[in-house]
């Protein structure tokens, strides 16, 4: 799916749910989504983990990888208010 169309469906996802009603891990599958498009629309040699194992970072929600620059970078997911 183009990153274009990812982000117009993850806003649109994000939108329909009740804030009332959510938690931060409510919107972790979403951003997994999009995560994953803008890695596979970029053509990135990245990869996606969810809920990596705890490291001297913490514990974060999601870890990008690389196989040839190992870990780039760490993403939290927090609830929206």
């Amino acid at each position: 799916m183009p990153l274009s169309t990812a982000i117009q469906t993850y806003w649109q996802n994000l939108a329909s749910l009740d804030p009332a009603q959510a938690t931060e891990h409510t919107h972790r599958a979403k951003l997994e989504f999009l995560l994953n498009n803008a890695v596979a629309d970029f053509r990135l040699p990245h990869t996606v983990v969810h809920e990596p194992k705890r490291g001297r970072f913490g514990a974060p929600d999601f870890r990008i990888d690389t196989t040839a620059e190992g870990i780039v970078g760490y993403l939290e997911n927090k609830k929206l208010s």
